[in-house]
């Protein structure tokens, strides 16, 4: 093989990889989009039966109380659709979270049903006992501490959040380097 037959073969093959590099993130990317949305469509509904004697946009104006605080509850539509775009956000953080340290820690995407519902608890308590008391919400002495709160969290949030978000995860990887399967 001559010098220009192996430097032509040299560039196809990095075109290749990077081909293939760019359709898997590509691919990477839609998963984590549709993680993001099936979390939040997963999270409002969860959300909506728990708190099921409160009208629907109230539950938005109740996530856009963190940026708002007690403002969101009269914003009306605007406070509401600010409160989805926030859900929105949070839900990508938390599937974009666990699929970068599944990137890490290979036991996670191996493994995503137990990890994903343990992930599910964390994410619960972080949002509960972090997030909320830090935003414009205000202090935890708000939220109910009562038996179907704490259900909820370790019931709940894991079957709708944390085991969805795993799954996606997972399915994100498939293909790459990082694949459990291989």
């Amino acid at each position: 093989m001559n010098t220009m037959s192996l430097s032509m073969s040299r560039r196809e093959a990095t075109t290749a990889e990077v081909t293939t590099r760019t359709a898997r993130s590509s691919t990477a990317a839609r998963t984590i989009a549709w993680g993001t949305l099936v979390v939040a469509a997963l999270d409002m509904a969860e959300c909506q039966l728990y708190y099921i004697n409160l009208p629907f946009l109230a539950l938005y104006r109740g996530v856009a109380r963190g940026l708002l605080g007690d403002a969101a509850r009269t914003g009306g539509l605007s406070a509401a659709l600010l409160g989805a775009l926030l859900h929105l956000f949070i839900c990508f953080v938390i599937v974009l979270t666990y699929y970068e340290a599944s990137k890490r820690i290979p036991a996670l995407a191996r493994r995503p049903v137990v990890w994903g519902l343990a992930y599910g608890v964390w994410v619960f308590a972080f949002m509960n006992y972090v997030v909320v008391p830090l935003s414009a919400a205000g202090s935890f002495d708000r939220l109910p501490l009562s038996i179907p709160f704490l259900l909820n969290g370790i019931i709940g949030q894991p079957l709708v959040v944390g085991l969805p978000a795993a799954l996606f995860a997972r399915r994100a990887l498939a293909g790459s380097t990082l694949d459990p399967h291989r």
